[in-house]
């Protein structure tokens, strides 16, 4: 029993030790490495942002936190824009910390189909199915014996027509480009490959289903140099056609991009070249699924020039949201948030909200632990002074 000489010396034990409450109880709760609160995900590069029609939430997944920093990017996340507040989805069976993978909605099974990518912890390659069950919140793990060589940074989109994911291209182990094309048939979870003239090898690149004309558009990527093609692919055929445009925009690959149905408009900003600083690029550019061709542009305020980054068309609110991404490997990560306001061209910034009605466990905890500390060390004075 501690025994004190005078109210001084009780008042600051009790300080001391509400400070040392303070330090210790929150590293010794911290058990996901993610986290720099339990509110917001880490700034990341290589990461998928996926758009739910339905509800109007955006779901974040994967990326890396910076080469070699031992922080392992695997929760998954759910971003309310209207409100503007996260909420981290936790699983105990989920898919390990990627990057560079492909991330879709899968709109008539409501669902969420993760392919390939690399282990941010050891950067092995990847060829397995994860699914994540949007009613039941829960991942599922497919692994198939007939599937694509492992890779990363291929492109892939969900096609409701033939319910199955459009993978094409990307990076593989050896460090060779790749030129094929796949499909994974999410009705029976079976991957079929479609022999056909193709684009040609690449990584980088994405693509994206077309409503209007039905097809998938992919632009960009890297070959031995920087393209700035147009391709589309139809499923009813099964066949590769490149677009003539009169307008192109910088080549570029490991942009971001987003589509709005309505608006019959493909959107692209960022990604790499080396021709410009860090080799980032800032260019914004919108093909028109109408007209066929590109329209590049730039705006007095806008997000800094950066590559892997990712962002969503939001339907409800007409605009695009960005999120992080990295300005050169050697550079820094963005923290940030932006808006493009499609109907305007403009971009704003914001900062998320955060949850003010519940303290939380680690609060709750950190709360308790200092009234005890108080309670102990008042009882403890009393005795001694009677």
């Amino acid at each position: 029993m501690i025994f004190y000489k005078s109210k001084s010396t009780y008042l600051r034990f009790l300080l001391i030790a509400t400070i040392l409450v303070l330090i210790t109880v929150p590293n010794a709760l911290e058990t996901n490495s993610e986290t720099e609160s339990d509110y917001f995900p880490k700034p990341r590069y290589g990461h998928n942002l996926v758009y739910i029609p339905t509800d109007g939430s955006i779901y974040l997944y994967g990326g890396d936190y910076g080469y070699q920093s031992g922080v392992l990017l695997k929760s998954l996340w759910r971003f309310n824009l209207t409100t503007r507040l996260w909420t981290e989805i936790e699983s105990d069976n989920g898919p390990p910390s990627t990057e560079n993978s492909g991330f879709v909605y899968d709109s008539t099974n409501n669902q969420l189909v993760l392919y390939g990518g690399f282990k941010t912890d050891n950067y092995d390659m990847l060829a397995d199915v994860w699914i994540f069950s949007l009613d039941t919140q829960t991942w599922t793990e497919y692994t198939l014996v007939v599937k694509p060589d492992t890779r990363s940074d291929a492109s892939f989109y969900y096609d409701p027509i033939i319910d199955g994911c459009v993978m094409y291209g990307g990076y593989a182990e050896n460090n060779s480009l790749l030129s094929d094309t796949w499909i994974y048939f999410t009705s029976n979870n079976s991957w079929s490959e479609i022999v056909t003239t193709s684009p040609g090898s690449r990584y980088g690149h994405h693509m994206v289903y077309n409503a209007y004309n039905e097809v998938g558009l992919m632009f960009g990527g890297r070959t031995t140099i920087y393209t700035d093609e147009t391709w589309q692919f139809n499923t009813s055929d099964m066949t590769w056609t490149q677009i003539s445009t009169a307008h192109m925009p910088t080549k570029r690959y490991w942009y971001s991009y987003a589509i709005a149905d309505e608006r019959n408009e493909f959107y692209i900003f960022s990604g790499r070249n080396d021709g410009y600083s860090d080799g980032a690029i800032g260019h914004f550019a919108t093909f028109n699924l109408t007209s066929q061709d590109w329209n590049q542009t730039t705006s007095t305020i806008e997000p800094g020039p950066r590559f892997m980054s990712s962002m969503v068309y939001h339907e409800d609110l007409e605009c695009i949201f960005l999120f992080s991404g990295t300005k050169g490997f050697n550079s820094y990560l963005y923290d940030d948030y932006w808006l493009y306001h499609v109907t305007n061209k403009t971009w704003t910034s914001f900062t998320p909200n955060t949850p003010t009605e519940d303290v939380g466990f680690d609060g709750l905890i950190i709360t308790s632990t200092i009234a005890l500390t108080i309670i102990c060390g008042t009882i403890i004075h009393k005795k001694k002074n009677k």
